[in-house]
């Protein structure tokens, strides 16, 4: 294991989960994020709290950043060139367009700090169980220095050269310049119903002792991600009590929401998002 600790800036669903999974795996883990209630998870975790990203970029050289918005990115990338020093490496593990990584990329590389897209594959779920499958690109040689800490929250890895290859726009492009498909359509969706049971750590053979079921719809679909074992409705509610939200305020609030929706979709507003596809 490397001797300066591995660096975690975002400790949120999966970057809790990336960080405690480092510490089982041995490694030292410093970590940030701007709520003071998951550093402090973090430190029960076994791990260090850091005040700054600069303070985590100051006291480790591979850094890995889960963050939830592209500002969050960006801020991130700007307090990593003020703190950072050359030759560090950024396992960018963020779910965020590649225009805003690539803008992040190049403010990093002035400072010679490198940055590595890497999108995870996998649920909250499947991430504390250690059962995420990571996409690299980027620069080679970096990915290869990274390896020991990808292994220490992912079940497996795949490299790519090019960055933002596993972005579906260039991959479909690709297809498309290659001639192996005609028509291409870039989308996603998810079923509750379908949702399976999962049997955690089952897929390298169950040992002696008790092994548990649990329900992929509940856990990382319906689950309170803050208040494990209770559902988000439950919070729903305790919310609107607290606050005195009615549930007349509710269903109007819902109803006004889905009227301006209606609006801006006859005015155009969402033009560029929705569009028609004749095949």
């Amino acid at each position: 294991m490397p001797s300066e600790p591995v660096g975690v800036i975002g400790l949120g669903i999966m970057g809790s989960a990336i960080s405690a999974n480092l510490v089982r795996a041995g490694f030292r883990v410093v970590g940030y994020d701007v709520l003071v209630g998951r550093r402090d998870d973090l430190r029960r975790a076994g791990g260090t709290s850091a005040r700054s990203c600069r303070e985590v970029a100051r006291r480790a050289t591979l850094i890995v950043t889960s963050l939830p918005s592209s500002p969050s990115l960006l801020d991130t990338a700007d307090e990593l060139v003020r703190g950072g020093r050359p030759n560090q490496i950024v396992i960018e593990a963020s779910t965020l367009s590649m225009p805003v990584k690539e803008a992040a990329r190049a403010r990093l590389a002035a400072r010679g700090i490198t940055l590595l897209d890497c999108p995870l594959s996998g649920t909250g779920a499947q991430a504390r169980e250690r059962d995420l499958v990571m996409y690299a690109s980027g620069d080679r040689n970096a990915y290869r220095r990274t390896i020991p800490v990808i292994e220490g929250f992912a079940r497996a890895h795949h490299y790519f050269h090019r960055v933002g290859y596993m972005d579906p726009k260039p991959l479909a492009h690709d297809l498309l310049r290659a001639d192996s498909n005609e028509v291409m359509v870039a989308g996603g969706l998810e079923s509750m119903t379908n949702a399976p049971y999962l049997l955690p750590k089952a897929r390298a053979g169950m040992r002696l002792g008790h092994g548990k079921v649990l329900d992929h719809m509940f856990l990382d679909g319906l689950e309170d991600a803050y208040d494990k074992g209770k559902l988000m409705g439950v919070f729903e509610e305790a919310t609107a009590e607290r606050y005195k939200f009615t549930r007349e305020a509710q269903d109007e609030f819902a109803i006004r929401s889905l009227q301006r929706a209606q609006q801006a979709i006859k005015d155009g507003g969402f033009k560029d998002e929705i569009v028609p596809v004749v095949v």
